[in-house]
């Protein structure tokens, strides 16, 4: 039998509580969905990917709903949310992708655990009520 490593992996934990989270509160209404530019997959696929419009510093998550407000009616409004692990820090393109977005009207947020999140869709008004994070990242 061999003595594997186990990493350590707090940010991909995060991102599976955070997706579970989601999945369980958001309005049906609401469309969500995780980009993985972090993953490594050689210098060929980062070339490709490069090709095909993949983007340095683009947020974790991405949620898309409805606002439904007297002032304004019926607007389409977005999201974003960047996960980091407690001692994780925002790399310089993720600061610029984070101001481009916000140029475009992209709320973007950084999250550390779950409870985080909670607080973000709730000044959002996309939850309301108890729905309280369970986990503890």
């Amino acid at each position: 039998m061999t003595n594997r490593r186990i990493r350590n992996r707090p940010e991909q934990d995060l991102q599976i509580a955070v997706a579970q989270y989601l999945d369980r509160v958001l309005p049906k209404d609401a469309v969500w969905f995780h980009v993985p530019n972090a993953a490594k997959r050689g210098i060929v696929a980062g070339v490709m990917n490069k090709k095909m419009g993949v983007k340095a510093g683009v947020p974790d998550i991405f949620i898309f709903y409805v606002n439904t407000s007297a002032r304004y009616g019926r607007t389409a409004r977005c999201i974003a949310i960047e996960l980091k692990a407690k001692a994780g820090k925002l790399s310089k393109a993720q600061l610029e992708m984070s101001d481009a977005l916000y140029g475009a009207g992209v709320m973007v947020y950084t999250a550390r655990m779950v409870s985080e999140v909670e607080l973000i869709l709730k000044n959002e008004g996309l939850i309301r009520g108890n729905h309280k994070a369970q986990a503890k990242r």
